[in-house]
């Protein structure tokens, strides 16, 4: 069992970097962009790709490939120091009952996850 977990891991580091690179890309140079763009197609663009590079970075930590991982906070963690601390970072969304909560989807299946 040990020898999957390390195999898959070994797989993911391309991936893993890759995504890094990318999410470098998105938080310097389109960030900016988003902050500056009205509502619109290329706002809702920017957030997909913020939201594809969550999940991958939550299925390398064996959850859901189709959750965040603030919503596997929310989900699995619910009112720990991890949630807590999420919960502030995002803050300016100004969401009545946090964010780990509200990015909890509860019609999506979460059976995929390895560990969660």
């Amino acid at each position: 069992m040990i020898k999957k977990y390390i195999l898959n891991i070994l797989i993911n580091i391309p991936i893993f970097i890759l995504d890094t690179a990318i999410l470098f890309w998105l938080l310097i140079v389109e960030l900016p962009i988003y902050l500056l763009t009205k509502e619109g197609t290329t706002k809702q663009y920017i957030r997909n790709q913020f939201i594809s590079v969550d999940q991958d970075y939550n299925s390398f930590g064996f959850g859901s490939p189709d959750e965040t991982i603030s919503s596997r906070i929310g989900r699995n963690y619910p009112d720990s120091l991890l949630e807590k601390f999420v919960n502030w970072l995002f803050k300016w969304q100004k969401r009545e009952e946090g964010h780990c909560v509200s990015a909890i989807e509860h019609d999506e299946d979460t059976s995929d996850a390895i560990i969660r």
